[in-house]
């Protein structure tokens, strides 16, 4: 059987892959019937209805109920680590853990990583977004993060500009 920390790190390397697919699996949820909610392991969340409250689970929920025990002292379960923006997006996966150590983002990149003709998202240093398919590093003597927008246009972020580049499915 793998580890707990194999589990979290092949998790997380999927994150890497396509962390826009693992955010859209991770947020889907599933009606539980009443036998369902009963369960000991499986982690369930409360939706409130105007009929009252349901209970929904998800893969993580279901995860978690399979590796571990629901007794005391049981190993953490695997946590998702979502940002703290107006649309959080998932950035992690860890074991639940006492202390908040910092996690780091799964999503970024380093520019060495960039492979051409594949989608990223590069934030500048001056907080701007740009979403493109990823042209090469350089194009005539201007050297950068070369992006061909949606719209056809090219792009050049200077390297000393980039401030976090997202792998993007594009």
């Amino acid at each position: 059987m793998l580890s707990q920390e194999k589990i979290v790190e092949r998790l997380n390397a999927a994150l890497r892959y396509d962390w826009q697919a693992m955010s859209q699996l991770l947020s889907q949820r599933v009606p539980a019937n009443a036998q369902m909610v009963e369960h000991p392991a499986i982690v369930m969340r409360p939706v409130q209805t105007p009929h009252g409250a349901t209970y929904r689970f998800g893969v993580l929920g279901l995860l978690n109920g399979l590796l571990y025990d629901a007794t005391p002292g049981d190993s953490p379960k695997i946590e998702a680590c979502f940002t703290e923006e107006a649309t959080p997006e998932l950035y992690a996966f860890r074991l639940g853990a006492d202390d908040e150590q910092a996690t780091p983002d799964m999503r970024l990149l380093p520019l060495s990583a960039m492979v051409t003709g594949c989608g990223y998202r590069v934030t500048d240093r001056q907080n701007n977004i740009w979403q493109g398919v990823y042209a090469g590093a350089k194009t005539g003597n201007i050297e950068g993060v070369h992006l061909r927008l949606a719209d056809g246009s090219l792009v050049v972020i200077y390297f000393h500009d980039v401030a976090k580049i997202l792998r993007m499915n594009i």
